[in-house]
């Protein structure tokens, strides 16, 4: 359910963000990800965990760089404009097993399924889970504390947009694809 995040860190974001001056992990949710949680009832709810995999399409965010104390920002992108759909500070890593038993409270019989298909026995036992229930290729699940609300519609202004800087293991650069703050994709 985490969509599909890419790891990276921007470090320009809007002056009056208390965390300006500290570098951001992102994730990147898709929009039809922000749609399952849109269903299950997260709109609203405090972002309070994210999830790393081995996956190219869901990355491992400690690979990335994430740690406990990092702010990570999830994105997506609508019709061209960048929204901030949520952001939490990493309290902690566990592993899925931990989460699973100790977190979600689930019974040690859970523990013995296959990845996909407690996945989606999950899904379909509990659709209320929303940002809870794990997704994808889990290795690392980071808990957080100072989440934000999950919201669909915190646009970033365009002149934001145009200053921002993405930096990965291959250096700094904008956001691809930028014309007048809209994202335009290819």
């Amino acid at each position: 359910m985490f969509g599909r995040p890419r790891g990276g860190r921007v470090t320009d974001t809007n002056a009056g963000d208390p965390h300006r001056h500290q570098p951001a992990h992102t994730v990147v949710w898709t929009n039809d990800y922000c749609r399952a949680l849109r269903k299950a009832g997260d709109v609203g709810k405090t972002l309070r965990v994210l999830f790393g995999g081995s996956h190219l399409s869901q990355p491992s965010l400690t690979s990335f760089g994430v740690r406990p104390g990092s702010w990570v920002y999830s994105l997506r992108v609508d019709k061209g404009c960048l929204v901030i759909v949520a952001a939490m500070r990493v309290e902690r890593f566990i592993g899925i097993s931990e989460y699973v038993k100790d977190v979600l409270g689930l019974p040690e019989s859970y523990l013995s399924l296959h990845l996909f298909t407690l996945e989606e026995r999950l899904r379909r036992e509990h659709p209320e889970g929303g940002h809870l229930l794990p997704r994808g290729f889990i290795v690392e699940v980071a808990l957080g504390t100072n989440g934000s609300s999950i919201r669909l519609d915190r646009l970033v202004p365009a002149d934001v947009v145009e200053k921002m800087r993405f930096v990965s293991r291959r250096g700094e650069r904008p956001i691809k694809h930028l014309e007048a703050g809209v994202i335009n994709a290819r």
